[in-house]
């Protein structure tokens, strides 16, 4: 027997395939998240869904017709983003993702529409939060007349694979949307209707993990786990373990039975009664490929082709930097955070010894690294010392030099899970786990 994982992210989209009796990967396929649309404004980072339907029906048609004994579909992919849907649930809008940067915008009260929702819930929201988006969305008019449900884009592929009309959302995916009491495992359907928004379309929560339908062909389909949530079930295997997962953006996750939040560290829903504390990074890998896109400009603009991997060389550079003791200082917010868009990058410590292209390209590496560990200072102190770091993401398993540096910065060996593909792992995972 087999399982099907699909992860939906940001750039890529990717199915995994698991022996149900050794939980050993069968296979993998990654393949490009082509969704992208352009948007009116600047700051909209917009997914046609129809194109990432398309992507996974195929991919799991693909190991359907190769195998004739999958017995369950797990889902996850990126969080914090939504669409809305109709009553048959067919898509009516486009994928608001998670970069998306309209609740960055200034209201009339001069705060950001995050701001405002922060001051007047008392939770902490940031742009690219469902709710957010959808507040935003609704004093400007933008939601569609026939939207009679808003999802996260896992779970509407969960729902349409699953042939349901109506979604049905983990805690995991419901609390990234913001606007969750998390006590309770509701919406706080009292901060909702106090901004005028109508509960009415607002997901149906799962109650703990299960499936939610099945294919048209009888397999079980899984209420689509949070990628956060679905990584750290693949890679950690005990509650002293800490994850960092270094992708288009970047996370440090531990495990915790008590419920906590701060300002910067969210309390996500995990799996039964527990929670997982998340740190994240808006930029995290993309600050890397943003120096990398720099130098290919730079490059472009003297007629020159790269004829290997950008990424190689600078690899290799930022290994030769550290041989010295002169490290740039660079802050990697370039994106601001989820808390403050305000919020630039920075370079510090910059000599006439260090104004090298490796020093740029090893600052960075250590940025990336320094931002998580200051947001796992902010831990509550029952959590920490660390005894296992764990490392996942392409950002991390291709970058040994990033290796060394999180280990030093940690000052914890750094371990590498065997699976490769950590989020569409654990959420095939999840779907065998259900079974048993």
């Amino acid at each position: 027997m087999k399982s099907i994982g699909i992860d939906i992210g940001t750039t890529t989209i990717c199915s995994v395939l698991i022996d149900a009796s050794s939980k050993t990967l069968l296979d993998a396929s990654t393949q490009p998240n082509h969704s992208a649309l352009s948007g009116a404004q600047s700051f909209e980072r917009l997914q046609d869904p129809s194109v990432i339907l398309d992507t996974c029906t195929a991919m799991v048609n693909h190991y359907l017709e190769s195998y004739s004994d999958i017995v369950s579909i797990g889902i996850t992919g990126q969080m914090h983003g939504i669409l809305y849907v109709d009553h048959q649930g067919q898509a009516v809008s486009p994928l608001f993702t998670w970069q998306d940067g309209r609740g960055d915008a200034a209201t009339e009260q001069t705060l950001t529409y995050a701001g405002f929702l922060s001051a007047r819930t008392g939770y902490a929201m940031a742009a690219g939060f469902g709710m957010t988006t959808h507040f935003y969305n609704h004093l400007n008019r933008l939601i569609p007349s026939d939207a009679a449900s808003l999802c996260t884009i896992p779970d509407y592929i969960a729902m349409r694979l699953a042939n349901r009309s109506t979604p049905l959302i983990h805690q995991s995916m419901a609390a990234s949307l913001g606007m969750y009491d998390i006590n309770h495992r509701q919406f706080d359907l009292a901060a909702v209707t106090s901004l005028g928004l109508s509960a009415d379309i607002l997901p149906e929560i799962a109650c703990g993990e299960c499936y939610i339908g099945k294919t048209a062909s009888g397999i079980p389909i899984t209420a689509a786990l949070g990628d956060n949530q679905a990584s750290f079930l693949a890679s950690v295997n005990s509650e002293d373990a800490c994850l960092v997962n270094v992708g288009t953006g970047s996370q440090i996750s531990i495990m915790t039975r008590t419920p906590y939040q701060s300002a910067q560290i969210e309390c996500r829903p995990y799996l039964g009664d527990t929670y997982l504390l998340a740190g994240s990074s808006l930029c995290g890998g993309y600050s890397y490929s943003l120096l990398k896109n720099f130098f290919e400009e730079t490059l472009e603009q003297f007629g020159i082709s790269p004829q290997i991997s950008t990424y190689e060389v600078m690899n290799r550079m930022a290994f030769d930097a550290a041989a010295h003791a002169e490290t740039l200082k660079i802050d990697t917010r370039f994106c601001g955070t989820r808390q403050d868009a305000s919020i630039t990058g920075s370079i510090q410590n910059l000599k006439i010894t260090n104004f090298h292209p490796g020093d740029f390209a090893l600052g960075i590496l250590q940025g990336i690294c320094t931002e998580l560990y200051d947001l796992y200072t902010q831990f509550p102190e029952d959590v920490k010392p660390i005894k296992t770091l764990i490392g996942s993401g392409n950002g991390i398993r291709m970058n040994p030099l990033l290796q060394q540096l999180f280990a030093s910065t940690f000052k914890a060996e750094l371990a590498i899970p065997g699976i490769k593909e950590e989020a569409a792992y654990g959420c095939g995972l999840l779907g065998l786990k259900l079974r048993s």
